[in-house]
């Protein structure tokens, strides 16, 4: 039995649409994934970071400069500090601390 041309043309529309309507679930499907993947790397930076901050011993320095601003009399450093690792200052021990921190998260 032979087909037309014209006899293949629905069956071709039907499984294009079969296609599409496959592709649009597998992305309902695959995006949610994508979505915890990216959420538990995130998650697994952040732990990472954690896990050095508290692995790392915090020196802070008190040397009030002769300026009046006080956001840089304290400074934080890690104890095995060299230069062009990150150092945190601030107004207080406190802020110096917040600020190495911050940056060793960002790290």
């Amino acid at each position: 039995m032979r087909h037309s041309k014209q006899d293949n043309q629905p069956s071709l529309a039907h499984g294009a649409q079969l296609l599409d309507d496959a592709l649009e679930a597998l992305h309902k499907v695959t995006l949610p994934i994508a979505t915890e993947l990216a959420q538990l790397s995130s998650l697994r930076d952040k732990f990472e970071a954690l896990a050095r901050i508290n692995s790392v011993k915090i020196v802070t320095n008190f040397d009030p400069k002769p300026i009046p601003l006080r956001q840089f009399d304290w400074s934080a450093v890690d104890d095995n500090y060299e230069p062009g690792c990150p150092i945190g200052y601030g107004a207080s021990e406190r802020d110096a601390l917040d600020d190495l921190k911050g940056q060793l998260e960002d790290a």
